[in-house]
């Protein structure tokens, strides 16, 4: 992702934190603290090649997924 499209809710602090490489960023952490937050046992997502792609991420970081293709 890169900074024009950041959330507005971020700080430069926490952009800088954030940061992969020129002008790209890796909101992961975010994603993580969300989930962690939000009690969830295991998360379920249906997508294409993008969001399989982030799942398997997901899981590589410790979090129980389902994931279902949206082409069956």
């Amino acid at each position: 992702m890169t900074e024009a499209r950041l959330p507005a809710f971020l700080d430069k602090a926490e952009r800088a934190r954030l940061a992969a490489a020129d002008d790209v960023y890796d909101l992961t952490p975010i994603v993580l603290r969300n989930i962690a937050s939000l009690g969830l046992d295991y998360l379920v997502t249906i997508g294409g090649d993008d969001t399989l792609s982030y799942s398997e991420r997901l899981v590589s970081e410790g979090i129980p997924l389902i994931a279902v293709p949206k082409t069956m």
